[in-house]
């Protein structure tokens, strides 16, 4: 039976097929039976967790974009809720003060004095006085290195940072506002500057005496030495409640552009503040925001009009960037 078997198999038909059309049967080893379907499971499983952890990878570095950019946000809004707020809490309880006479606003003297304690006992910089009669004295520091590197160039001196110095006007010319470094005690002891200005026309001046109650000037170009700034305002009236003219705290807006470039959130990133009109107000770039025209006005400018191309690009679509306050907005660029 054994020898029979080949034969058989050589008549069948099977056999005459195979012989015409060979057939090559794969054999494959018990091992290989079992690596493959395992490697292929590790390959999908390391696949499926490549994948999640690139995602997961993507969402940590989008989180902590996120987080550098709310913690930007709120360093900024700290800084200007400070600053600006020492602004306004240095003037509420000056017009009671007048109003019970216990201050004569039209009193060189004692409004000098005055004046001068209010600067040196409390965070402001700059302090302004502006009366009905035409008087103007004020007193302030620079503490701003790029404003006091302007001030040295027009003075053509060189005034030291924090130096304190006055400023007044004679009545007999209430146009030319002179302006003096301070010793000690307040005291003018050099004229470093003469501006033609008349207080009266100022903004700050304006805004406060047509709003009859403590406020925020509009933001201005200072006509001093074209610096961006804000004042808060307070109408002054005596006993009678008849208007005897403005207190003022001038705030330089360059102080917060310094403060932007300082903060280091991203290495190419940048942060500027624009009002809800668009016009730019401070920016991470320092650069100037407004206008020189002619006659020697400045005009503020919009910062779709930045000469920064990012700022500029930015600015059209910032509307759904941190309200810092009912005026300002602050946009972030993270690069």
């Amino acid at each position: 039976m054994i020898d029979d078997f080949p034969s058989m198999r050589q008549n069948s038909p099977l056999a005459e097929s195979s012989n015409n059309q060979p057939q090559k049967i794969r054999q494959f080893s018990l091992g290989f039976v079992l690596i493959v379907p395992f490697v292929m499971l590790v390959t999908g499983a390391v696949s499926l967790v490549g994948y999640l952890s690139y995602r997961s990878g993507q969402e940590a570095v989008s989180n902590l974009a996120n987080q550098l950019m709310d913690q930007t946000s709120n360093r900024v809004i700290d800084r200007l809720d400070t600053s600006l707020g020492f602004q306004q809490k240095s003037l509420i309880f000056n017009p009671q003060i007048f109003q019970q006479g216990n201050l004569n606003i039209n009193d060189r003297q004692q409004m000098q004095a005055y004046l001068w304690q209010q600067m040196n006992f409390s965070p402001i910089n700059n302090i302004l006085l502006g009366t009905e009669e035409g008087r103007f004295l004020s007193y302030g520091r620079i503490i701003s290195p790029d404003l006091l590197a302007r001030v040295n160039k027009i003075t053509s001196k060189k005034i030291e940072i924090g130096a304190p110095y006055f400023g007044e006007v004679n009545p007999a010319q209430p146009s030319q506002r002179n302006y003096y470094l301070a010793d000690d005690r307040g005291r003018a002891k050099e004229l470093v500057l003469t501006r033609t200005i008349n207080t009266q026309t100022t903004e700050w001046y304006q805004v406060a005496k047509n709003a009859q109650k403590q406020t925020w000037s509009p933001i201005y170009v200072d006509r001093v030495v074209a610096d961006l700034g804000i004042a808060a305002v307070v109408p002054i009236y005596d006993a009678k409640k008849q208007f005897q003219g403005v207190l003022a705290s001038h705030f330089s807006l360059l102080e917060i552009s310094n403060f932007l470039g300082k903060l280091k959130f991203s290495p190419r990133g940048q942060t500027f503040i624009m009002e809800r009109s668009g016009d730019l107000v401070a920016t991470s770039t320092l650069e100037t925001p407004y206008f020189l025209q002619d006659q020697g006005k400045s005009r503020q400018f919009p910062a779709t009009q930045s000469a920064d191309h990012q700022t500029r690009a930015i600015a059209p679509i910032s509307s759904k960037n941190t309200m810092v306050s009912k005026k300002f907005k602050l946009v972030k660029i993270f690069r």
